[in-house]
Order: C-alpha cells, then structure tokens, then sequence
C-alpha cells in the first residue's frame, strides 16, 4: 500500500496518519474500525470490525463516542493513571481531615499570652503581701524549655532565671526578690523584719519568656511621696519588653503600658540573649531602663511617672546589650554612670549630667577577663558604689574598682570575690542600710550556682557571706 505524504503514528493515519494498514485522507472522519489481535479498536464515531482486520462499512449496532474510545495499551494506562488518581484524592482527604484537627488540639494545648495584667486570674488584694493564682487545668508542672547550652530544672528555680529586688512598699518587710521558677511562673519572695524567706508567691504573669532578664524599681507617682510605685520589668514570649505595676493604693499588680510600644529584643531561643535588665530611677518624673534592641545594641528608654508613658531615649553604639548593664547615681542625683560591655566584650563606662538627658558621653574603656555576655551589677548607693562586679571567663564573681567620676573616671583594679558562680548565671545587688535605716549600708547579693537554685550573700568591697537561705517551692 502506497504510503500518503502525510505523517504516521503506531500504523494509523488520523487526520492524515495511517492504522495497521488502513490508510485514510487528511481530515476525513474516521467511522470504521479494524479488529487486530481479537481486539476492537474503536476510534472518533461509530463502527466495527471484522476479523479479517479489513474495515468494513459503518454501522449502527453499537455507538462509541471518541471520548470513550480506547487503544488497548491505553486501556493499561489509564487503569494505572485511574488508580493513581484515586489514591492521590484518599490521601488528600486524610490530610484535610487529620491535620486540621491536630491544629486544633494543639491550639487547645498551647498556653495563651495574657499581654493585659488587670485581666489576669491572679491578683493581690488588700495587702500587697498577699497574692493568690488560680489552677490551671493541668495540676503538674511542665518544665519549661531552655537553650540547649543548659540542662532545663525539675525543681526551683529556672536555670538561668533573672534576678532584681527591691524595698517593699509598706509593710514589715525588708526585700522582696523576684525570679523565675523552673515552670517559667514568676514569683515573688519576701524577705521578713528577721531576714528570713518567706515562702514564695506567684506574681501572675503567663506570658514571661523561658529565662526572662528582669529589672525592678520603686519609685513615687507624686512630690508629696504618698504613692509609691512598685515597678517590674521583664521579656515576653514573643521577645517583646513587658512591665506590671503594684502601688500602695491599689495592692493589684496590673499591666504597666510598656508592651503596647512593641520594644523588641532578642529571643532566649537564640545562641544569645539578655542576661539582664537594668532600671535606674532619677530625681524627677523621669526614669530609664536598659535593655538590647533587637540588633543586640543597648538601648535606654525612659518612663515618664506622670503621664505612665515610655519612649525611646538612647542607643548605644558598639555596645553588647546581650550583656550585663550596671547604672549608678551619685547621692545629689547630678551625675549618672553607666558600665557596660562593648561589642567585643570589654568593659565601658559612660557617664552624663543628669539634667543633660539624653545626652550620653563616652568614658573610659578597659579590657578584662569577662565572661561572654557576662551579667553586670552595682550597687546604686552605699559602701560598695566605686565597684562594679561581672563573670570573669572561670564564672568567678569578680569585682573592678572605678576611681574618679564623670570624664575622668577610670577603671582599676579587678579582683575575684572567691564566688565560683553558674556560667552565665544573671547577677544582681542591691544595697540596704543595716540596720535598717541607720544609715551604714551593705549590698545584698544574689545569683546561682547549681541552675535550680538562689543563693543569697551579703557584704561589700569583695567580701561576702551567705546569708539566709531562700526556699524555692
């Protein structure tokens, strides 16, 4: 048979290709149908086929349409193609169903941010030494996480909690401490008129990050100094800058305004985070807090007494915010220092008129043997203000003496206190006249040593004595 000029495929012309022989014009329908091998093929219209495998003339004894037409290795395929796609479609609904429901366990699992305190369940009424908490669902405690460099408590404290005290607002007491138990609650303990611990309580915030820096202060909300501000910082879940506020005439601790600004910081999630917070309160409506940025610089930001607002004051450059911040004030209130680490993980001084804020100039440097991203602290008044104490790269409490002030202050000596502390343990200290208000002054001084624990010293210039134990459950 004569082949046409026109192109061919599998020996059936089709609009012009060739079939087993069968050779049909371009565009000429085809109604027949040809039987090869006891098969029918039936193509684009209505035919059969004879066994001789020759066409024979259409008929009406059966209809076919060209969409339901098949070859016989195309039978194969589209079986195979049929059952591909039916196993396809089951598992796209066991996905639609299953992992929707999964999204919603565990959202009914995941504990919810609370960023508004005067929502919370927990709340202190009457006497701001009296705080209550409502149960959570599940009665047993869950470990929070940690950073994978640290082994996560069972017990206590938190691993790497913040510390921060500061002088009650009325009342017998003497201090309260706050931290960070080992299931992420923050609690509060107070220390009685004998300097012994009472057993802590929880302050009611849920939405604390694992290992949260903290910073407190108290400050007074008028020039008469009949209201008294107890003030707490810390970071949230979603590395946001949070606070809670306590006053003497409310006895509530209650949301402090400084999450709605969105002042971010680094996540304890990542290789570095802040080991600490610092507050300093000034003479005047004016106090400032230090905290890292996002990018890890330090910042300052300033809360206004009178109008309970925050607002950005200060970056500074070259500086590790993930590290400690120790701010001092002379006793007139005229002059501020500010030590700190810098980028590479020396120490810094700044200092500025006070009345001058914002307005920073850059003091003394110094290199020393300091533990990376150590914590820092100071004593803001009393007989241990010309030092300054950190980590060293052992985890040695060590002290650096800082003689003169404002230009030309300078860094000392540095000598270790004997203290083998927690690496990367947070530090705090904070002074107190002993006995209380005779005007002689000694630091309290706390830190951890073992990951689940708070240990207390006191002294100054050095040297330091544990002092009364602090129960942690």
């Amino acid at each position: 048979m004569e082949k046409s000029n026109n192109s061919y495929y599998g020996g059936l012309e089709v609009d012009g290709r060739e079939a087993n022989g069968l050779q049909l014009s371009h565009g000429q329908e085809l109604k027949e149908a040809i039987h090869h091998s006891g098969q029918e093929y039936l193509v684009n219209g209505k035919f059969l086929a004879s066994s001789s495998g020759t066409a024979t003339p259409y008929s009406t004894e059966k209809e076919f349409s060209y969409a339901n037409a098949q070859w016989p290795n195309e039978q194969k395929s589209r079986k195979r193609l049929w059952m591909l796609v039916a196993a396809i479609a089951i598992i796209a609904i066991i996905i639609a169903v299953v992992v929707p429901v999964g999204v919603i366990i565990s959202r009914q699992n995941k504990s919810s941010f609370n960023h508004d305190m005067s929502n919370n369940s927990t709340s202190s009424t009457g006497s701001a030494s009296t705080s209550t908490q409502t149960s959570s669902p599940t009665s047993t405690p869950i470990p929070a996480k940690v950073p994978s460099s640290r082994m996560a408590s069972t017990k206590g404290a938190f691993n790497g909690t913040g510390l921060t005290a500061i002088p009650p607002l009325h009342g017998t007491d003497l201090m309260w401490l706050f931290w960070q138990d080992y299931t992420g609650d923050l609690k509060i303990s107070k220390m009685d008129s004998s300097s012994n611990w009472k057993e802590p309580e929880s302050v009611g915030i849920k939405n604390a990050a694992n290992g949260t820096a903290l910073a407190s202060l108290m400050h007074w909300s008028d020039s008469t100094l009949t209201t008294a501000i107890q003030h707490v910082i810390y970071t949230t879940s979603d590395n946001y800058l949070a606070d809670v506020t306590l006053t003497n005439a409310t006895g509530t601790w209650e949301d402090g305004g400084l999450y709605k600004i969105k002042s971010g910081v680094p996540g304890p999630h990542t290789p570095k985070h802040p080991s600490q917070l610092a507050f300093l309160s000034t003479p005047g409506p004016i106090s400032y807090l230090y905290s890292p940025g996002p990018a890890g610089s330090l910042n300052e930001l300033a809360y206004n007494i009178n109008t309970k607002s925050w607002s950005q004051s200060y970056r500074f450059q070259n500086s590790n915010g993930y590290g400690g911040v120790a701010p001092q004030l002379t006793e007139d209130g005229t002059l501020t220092t500010l030590h700190m680490l810098t980028s590479d993980n020396n120490l810094r001084m700044w200092w500025r008129q006070t009345a001058n804020s914002p307005a920073w100039n850059h003091g003394a440097d110094a290199n020393a043997d300091v533990y990376p991203n150590s914590a820092m602290t100071a004593p803001v008044e009393g007989d241990d203000t010309d030092m300054v104490y950190y980590l060293s790269n052992e985890a040695e409490v060590t002290g650096a003496s800082v003689t003169g002030s404002d230009a030309s202050a300078q860094w000392a000596e540095q000598s270790s206190t004997g203290i083998q502390a927690m690496p990367g343990s947070s530090l705090f200290m904070m002074a107190r006249s002993v006995p209380q208000g005779a005007g002689n002054f000694h630091s309290e001084f706390f830190w951890q040593k073992d990951g689940d624990d708070i240990q207390h010293y006191t002294g100054a210039k050095l040297n330091f004595i544990e002092a009364a134990e602090i129960p942690l459950s």
